[in-house]
């Protein structure tokens, strides 16, 4: 139970980063899902090259990505709060929560992606065991770092779980049947067109994501307005109707 752990404050800071979340769960899958996809399309017309030459690609975009990701948020948080005029215990909690949250934002697209490869790869089962482990890891290290860290437990719980998970993906690439690989020369022409089908394709994925935290501002907004920040955590009951 969140609340006997993190306490009625807690929840309430949850529902106030719901968007920051939703937001970041749409620019993970802008390159994993079309990277995967171009990417098998090469290897299908045994154009090895082109694929690697894709995966490369997208690897570094998503590296982009998340870095720049993380960068916009921790900018962004501060003049979000303040919109948002929540006082300043809730204000202490949110930057406490995102403290380790923020390296595990930029590392959250590059994860989606090696995800999506593997599976394309032939390692469903490393994809598999990666993404389990992930969300029980998460789970087991919230409840303890929470209980002994507060909020800013959750966090760090959330951070060594996807290293975790993120270690276990590594592995795929120590198998020799690894068809992963970097090729850092790139036709120019071909790179353009590869880039612009992997965002239409993640984009148009992700595109749920992107809606939802826009949603959940308006709603989260509308509460502190009309009953005050007192009534957040009622949202936590509703979302989970």
């Amino acid at each position: 139970d969140s609340g006997h752990i993190i306490g009625i404050n807690g929840l309430s800071v949850m529902n106030l980063i719901g968007p920051i979340i939703g937001f970041t769960t749409f620019t993970e899958g802008v390159f994993s899902v079309g990277t995967s996809v171009v990417y098998a399309t090469y290897k299908g017309n045994y154009q090895q090259k082109k694929a690697d030459a894709a995966y490369t690609a997208g690897l570094l975009c998503s590296i982009g990505v998340g870095l720049l990701t993380s960068l916009v948020i921790y900018l962004s948080v501060p003049f979000y709060l303040s919109y948002m005029g929540v006082s300043d215990e809730l204000t202490r909690m949110v930057h406490a929560f995102l403290f380790y949250l923020y390296p595990q934002l930029a590392m959250a697209p590059v994860y989606q992606l090696l995800c999506q490869m593997i599976i394309t790869d032939g390692g469903e089962i490393t994809a598999t065991v990666s993404n389990v482990t992930d969300t029980l890891l998460n789970l087991i290290l919230s409840i303890i770092l929470g209980r002994m860290m507060g909020i800013k437990g959750i966090g760090l719980g959330t951070l060594i779980s996807t290293l975790a998970s993120m270690l276990i993906l590594i592995q795929h690439f120590c198998n020799k049947r690894n068809g992963l690989h970097i090729r850092c020369k790139y036709n120019k022409e071909n790179l353009k067109e590869d880039l612009k089908r992997m965002f239409i394709l993640g984009a148009n994925d992700s595109s749920m994501f992107f809606h939802l935290p826009i949603l959940s501002f308006i709603t989260i907004k509308f509460v502190i307005l009309r009953f005050g920040e007192f009534y957040l955590p009622i949202l936590t009951i509703i979302y989970s109707i």
